[in-house]
This record gives structure tokens, sequence and C-alpha cells, in this order.
């Protein structure tokens, strides 16, 4: 009996305190046939992985990611609800017949992902301020 109220207890708490469309990771990345590049942002570190060319090693790089930062990303989310990435528009779809790098944007909730496919760094304008935030929180981790 006390183990199935403690079952019990820990199931009603955490469906009091979940919150099932919380964003829990945003990504990005680019691929063509010589370059990759990843970047993975969470609520407290980003991660940076780079593949400039077939011969190069792939560079990782780690850094703790301010709650200013974070919460910068999430205004940008809000604005544009992922639930309607799918279904945005790219302004080219190169990536299917020539050499445009593959790129993507991705939210990933505590249930679900939503996934952006575009060309190179042009997503759609309703995500360009999103991924512009991004490269920025790539190119502070340079410095």
């Amino acid at each position: 009996m006390r183990y199935f109220t403690f079952i019990l207890f820990s199931a009603l708490t955490y469906s009091v305190f979940a919150q099932p469309n919380q964003i829990t990771k945003i990504e990005f990345q680019s691929t063509s046939r010589t370059y990759f590049e990843q970047i993975t942002i969470t609520p407290y570190h980003s991660i940076i992985t780079q593949k400039l060319n077939r011969e190069a090693k792939a560079t990782t790089q780690k850094q703790i990611i301010t709650s200013d930062n974070w919460s910068k990303l999430i205004n940008k989310l809000e604005k544009t609800s992922p639930k309607q990435w799918p279904k945005l528009v790219s302004p080219s779809q190169k990536r299917t017949y020539d050499g445009a790098r593959h790129s993507q944007l991705v939210a990933y909730t505590t249930t679900t992902s939503y996934t952006h496919l575009f060309d190179d760094l042009q997503p759609n304008t309703e995500l360009c301020n999103l991924l512009s935030l991004i490269l920025e929180i790539r190119d502070s981790s340079k410095k």
C-alpha cells in the first residue's frame, strides 16, 4: 500500500508541475558535402560543433549560457509558434537540386520537437531574428 501511495503521489506531483509545452532545447544545424555545423542551446549551456572540410577534425566547444540570452531566445520563439514551423515556406529550395547547404532549426519541448528546413542561412522571414540571435551566441563563444 505504501508503494502504491508513493507512486500515486509522484505521478500527481509530476502532472501538477510539468509544463508540457515548455521549450527545453533549441538546435540549429547546417550541412553540405564538406561542411557541418551544429549549435545546441539549452537553458544552461550551448554546444557548438563544427567541421569545416572533409579532412579537418570536428571541433566542439561548450559554454555556459546566460539566463538573459535564454530569455531572449524564448521571447523570439514566442513571436512565432514552433507548432507552425513545419508549415512555414522556405524562401528557396536550392538544397534539393544543387550544392546549397541544408539547414534546419529545431525546437524541443518536453513532449515533442518542431522543425523548419531551409537553405544556407535563409529561413522563413518569421525565423530570421531567431537565427540571428543563435548565430550571435555562437560568435560570442569564439571570443
